[in-house]
């Protein structure tokens, strides 16, 4: 993670990666829902960029949204958003907030346009105090996330499934085969 990123935040939203493709129609009416908001500097990138831009990126903006076709999927670029001080708009199913509340940058929004875009204007009538939780949520995510505490915590979670006693295997039926396949 980069160094904690200094002075203002010139843009409002960076969403980058498949934000407009055609298969992806829900994201897309999703964020086509912000192209029209007044007075506000959005960025949408139509691509993958290097780690050191998206950081760099990210540490200009003041949000970030995660959009998770399934609520149990980890949002890790929301992680990472929090990790530079970028607030976070997640799904109201978001396991993010086993972590974060509004109190540390992550606010919730109904996953559809006029709902994401209610939770945006939300945000920036006091884009002031989303701004301090988002640095609040800055420290708590490079603590959490630390990836030498991650992989610490996997590895250990590896080892313990690969050695906890199971009971005997038995194989399972073979199914019958009518037609081979190549």
């Amino acid at each position: 993670v980069p160094r904690t990123p200094q002075g203002a935040r010139p843009l409002d939203i960076v969403v980058t990666g498949n934000v407009f493709h055609t298969y992806f129609d829900e994201k897309a009416a999703l964020y086509g829902s912000l192209c029209h908001l007044p007075d506000m500097n959005n960025l949408f990138i139509q691509s993958i960029i290097s780690h050191d831009k998206y950081y760099h990126l990210l540490g200009r903006s003041k949000i970030s949204i995660a959009f998770n076709r399934r609520p149990g999927a980890f949002p890790s670029r929301s992680i990472e958003a929090l990790a530079v001080g970028a607030g976070v708009l997640a799904q109201q199913e978001s396991v993010l907030g086993l972590w974060f509340g509004e109190a540390q940058g992550v606010h919730t929004y109904d996953s559809t346009p006029v709902g994401l875009r209610q939770a945006v204007e939300r945000i920036f009538d006091d884009s002031d105090a989303f701004q301090k939780a988002a640095l609040e949520g800055m420290k708590i995510a490079r603590a959490e996330f630390d990836p030498w505490r991650v992989a610490s915590q996997y590895l250990r979670m590896a080892t313990f499934a690969a050695t906890r006693p199971r009971g005997g295997r038995t194989l399972a039926p073979q199914p019958k085969q009518f037609r081979s396949v190549a």
